[in-house]
């Protein structure tokens, strides 16, 4: 439904606008999950003391273990979210929330699985790339909040022309002839000609 919903608003900006999708990698996305922020953020929004109580018992005296018949290890868990639990999803959704807030109907964030995804808009190609910069700096700062940090390296945009240009020159061209500069910490994000969401 995410996918289904990021295409069609592609298509239709592409009418009138510029427009670009950006596919942002978390690094090391469920394993990076800060207890202490998670029960901060759960205290923001009035979670009842019982909830919370559940979750934290849920979280603690959990360890890693690793024995291969000659070795044993063990590690205790400070940090992270158990996958495969049905509570996982919750924990995820309340911990990233402070990014999802910046979602708008003017540029859509998401999160799909360990990605975030934007779609921005411009009427130039210049405009394309203020905007994109600008919530990029945005969603910076904001996960920054959360303790998560960006894969850079692996994060990837594509850039769409307006089917509509304003010169009326290469009118229908798909891809800008200079592709628009999106930065992450004054990184460059690679610009593609096509974008593989969750490996489909």
């Amino acid at each position: 439904m995410a996918i289904n919903n990021i295409v069609t608003r592609l298509k239709e900006n592409r009418e009138i606008q510029h427009s670009a999708l950006v596919s942002l990698n978390i690094k090391s996305t469920f394993d990076s999950l800060d207890w202490s922020v998670l029960f901060r953020t759960l205290d923001f929004y009035g979670i009842a003391k019982c909830f919370r109580n559940f979750i934290f018992h849920y979280l603690v005296d959990r360890k890693v273990v690793f024995d291969d018949g000659l070795t044993r290890m063990e590690k205790i868990c400070t940090m992270g979210c158990p996958q495969g639990s049905v509570i996982f999803p919750c924990h995820w959704n309340i911990y990233i929330n402070p990014i999802l807030n910046l979602n708008s109907e003017k540029f859509p964030v998401q999160t799909l699985a360990d990605y975030l995804t934007l779609v921005s808009t411009g009427r130039t190609r210049r405009e394309l790339e203020t905007n994109t910069n600008e919530i990029l700096e945005k969603i910076m700062e904001n996960l920054t909040s959360v303790r998560l940090k960006l894969l850079v390296d692996k994060c990837q945009a594509i850039a769409i022309r307006s089917q509509q240009n304003l010169n009326r020159q290469r009118t229908g061209q798909v891809v800008f002839n200079r592709s628009p500069c999106f930065k992450i910490n004054n990184k460059g994000i690679k610009i593609s000609k096509s974008l593989k969401i969750l490996r489909y």
